[in-house]
């Protein structure tokens, strides 16, 4: 059986000022990204722009760790270890990403691609924040 792939976001800049049109796009979401939408300024934009898609909520989840959690338990394979993840920064920032080791071994052969540094687990706070970050 094929993968399947999820989108969690966890976050939209400051800058966007709560308007988080983009993350109807998403399956999963964490609470405090829910929390920090300015909906009107959201169904304004999707209106306005006749995106509606882009204004619906994702499936809200309590923490970063949950998002993870269910964006892996769904998708599709036996072994969590061979799900296939991949964190960036924004989608602003394509060009540097944290990938899992599986994926990174799909995409090695590209002549774009360049491994950075090895791989390492993918941390989160006590309270299931994430703390693995891009650093571009």
């Amino acid at each position: 059986m094929k993968q399947r792939a999820w989108l969690g976001v966890l976050g939209i800049k400051k800058e966007a000022k709560g308007n988080g049109i983009g993350v109807g796009m998403a399956d999963f979401a964490p609470r405090d990204l829910a929390n920090s939408l300015d909906l009107f300024s959201v169904y304004f934009n999707a209106v306005t722009a006749t995106f509606m898609k882009k204004a619906r909520m994702p499936i809200v989840l309590p923490t970063d760790l949950d998002v993870f959690r269910a964006c892996v338990s769904t998708c599709w394979v036996a072994d969590p270890k061979l799900a296939r993840l991949t964190i960036i920064k924004s989608t602003l920032h394509l060009n540097e990403i944290l990938g899992s080791p599986l994926l990174y071994n799909d995409i090695a052969g590209n002549e774009n691609v360049i491994l950075i540094e090895d791989a390492r687990p993918i941390k989160f706070s006590d309270v299931g924040k994430l703390r693995s970050r891009c650093n571009s």
